[in-house]
């Protein structure tokens, strides 16, 4: 996910951190995309760098109380153009994915910081554009999802780092966005971003929609080449999804409104609630959901006249 985690991991890191005055930033380079996951004692958060000429992927350990563990940073990858990392953790190992050209790669690193593959790997290589992948943890192995010349693939990758075969779970087009999922307990639900295009501006995003998966990975879906959608505001710009063991919740941006949907599922029928809006903004918000045992957290960042912050709200 972008992931589901952050929003509720970064919040308690970056409060923690400007409780205590300090600069939660671990570098002074600029750094984008960030994802983050948590072993149950620190977190490990991942991002891209800029540099004079890559686009460095660094990780770094963050304690509970905020502290950098890693100040100068993690090593995890050198990258020819921006990448979108996603991390997750689970079975003592913290899983990396990212995607770079045409290829998708893998690195695992251990819950002290130490890498356990000396390098990255490339799990897939195939001609054509990647999305953002997104990775969860059903409590046996990584849940990786993305999106490759249009289509939706998922693949589990085992602690070990033993690899699956990349199953196609939906064919939507070459302009839908990068996904998101989230484990229910029993079954998996993907969102992604359903893109039209848009005379002499490029494209447009003109809704979410979803796939709901199998614990196996297959898609349960009756009509998987027609994800239904679950949000057709032509202003939507992201989405995140969370669960809380049962039913989920997503969450979009849009221009000005951050919103919640709730999303059932009933012998593999998606049910989807009424939307709420949680917070008007300025524009250029970007938000991520969590499930931290008892309520779902949304953090979001903002642009404002003369401030902008990250806010948590619960459902």
């Amino acid at each position: 996910m972008r992931n589901a985690a952050l929003s509720l991991l970064s919040l308690l890191v970056c409060q923690a951190a400007l409780a205590a005055g300090r600069d939660a930033t671990i570098v002074t380079r600029s750094q984008w995309n960030s994802s983050v996951a948590s072993d149950g004692v620190h977190f490990m958060t991942v991002f891209a760098e800029e540099s004079a000429s890559t686009w460095p992927i660094v990780a770094a350990r963050i304690s509970r109380a905020g502290r950098p563990l890693d100040p100068f940073g993690l090593q995890v990858a050198d990258t020819t153009r921006r990448a979108d990392p996603s991390i997750a953790y689970g079975g003592s190992t913290y899983l990396i994915v990212w995607t770079d050209a045409e290829k998708l790669w893998v690195r695992r690193f251990s819950a002290d910081g130490a890498a356990i593959d000396p390098s990255p790997i490339a799990v897939r290589t195939n001609h054509g554009e990647y999305s953002r992948p997104a990775v969860t943890w059903n409590g046996s192995a990584f849940f990786v999802v993305w999106l490759e010349n249009g289509w939706i693939f998922d693949m589990f990758i085992a602690p070990d780092g033993t690899v699956s075969t990349a199953r196609l779970i939906a064919i939507v087009s070459f302009l839908d966005g990068g996904p998101a999922v989230a484990w229910n307990g029993r079954i998996f639900l993907v969102i992604f971003g359903s893109y039209g295009p848009l005379p002499f501006e490029g494209r447009t995003r003109t809704g979410t929609g979803a796939v709901l998966v199998a614990a196996d990975g297959t898609p349960i879906d009756p009509r998987p080449v027609i994800p239904g959608l679950i949000d057709t505001r032509a202003d939507t710009v992201h989405g995140s999804v969370a669960s809380n063991g049962r039913d989920f919740l997503v969450a979009t941006d849009d221009a000005y409104d951050l919103s919640v949907i709730p999303v059932t599922s009933t012998h593999g029928t998606l049910t989807v609630g009424s939307r709420k809006i949680l917070f008007r903004g300025f524009g250029g918000i970007q938000s991520d959901i969590g499930w931290n045992g008892s309520d779902y957290v949304v953090a979001w960042q903002y642009p404002a006249p003369s401030t902008a912050g990250l806010r948590p709200d619960e459902w």
